[in-house]
C-alpha cells in the first residue's frame, strides 16, 4: 500500500499490550514535518556540558498529541467498554485523559513507531554494541549539539 501524503487524521496502529496480552488498536493523525523535527530536538538537552535523554517525556508528549482514538472494544473503564467517538452511545469524554495517566507504555510505544519507525527496505541489520572509547567518542562528535 502506498504512503498518503496527505494528513490524515485516522492513521491506525495495532499494538500487543502487555498488560492485557491483547491487541489494542489506537488512531492518530499523521504528524507534520516540523513535528517530527521538534520530536527529535526535543529528546535530548544538553546542560552543564552533559548530555540529558528526555526521549521519555518527549515519546509521551508527542505521542498524546497526535493520538485521536482508538477502536471500540480495546479499553474499558470500570468493567464497561467505552468508546472515543462522541456519536457512539459508549463515549467516555475522558477517555484521554485517563488514557494519560494509566496506558503510558502505549503512547510510548505508537510514539516510537509513528515518529521513529522506519527502517532500510529489506529488514534491517542489529546494530553491534559500541564497547570501546574510540567509538564513544565517534558517536558524540557525530551529534552537533548546542553549547548551554
Amino acid at each position: 500500500m502506498p504512503r498518503e501524503i496527505k494528513s490524515n487524521d485516522r492513521n491506525e496502529i495495532k499494538l500487543d499490550d502487555i498488560v492485557t496480552g491483547e491487541e489494542v488498536t489506537l488512531f492518530y493523525r499523521t504528524p507534520t514535518t516540523k513535528e517530527r523535527l521538534v520530536y527529535d530536538a526535543s529528546s535530548f538537552e544538553k546542560k552543564g556540558g552533559k548530555i540529558i535523554s528526555l526521549v521519555h517525556q518527549t515519546r509521551q508528549k508527542f505521542g498524546l498529541k497526535i493520538l485521536t482514538g482508538f477502536k471500540k472494544g480495546c479499553l474499558a473503564c470500570d468493567g464497561k467498554l467505552i468508546s472515543s467517538d462522541p456519536q457512539d452511545p459508549d463515549y467516555y469524554a475522558e477517555w484521554k485523559n485517563e488514557f494519560q495517566n494509566t496506558c503510558g507504555d502505549l503512547i510510548k510505544f505508537m510514539a516510537v513507531v509513528v515518529f521513529e519507525g522506519v527502517q532500510l527496505a529489506g529488514g534491517s541489520e542489529e546494530p553491534e554494541p559500541m564497547n570501546d572509547e574510540e567509538s564513544i567518542e565517534e558517536v558524540e562528535d557525530a551529534v552537533p549539539l548546542p553549547k548551554s
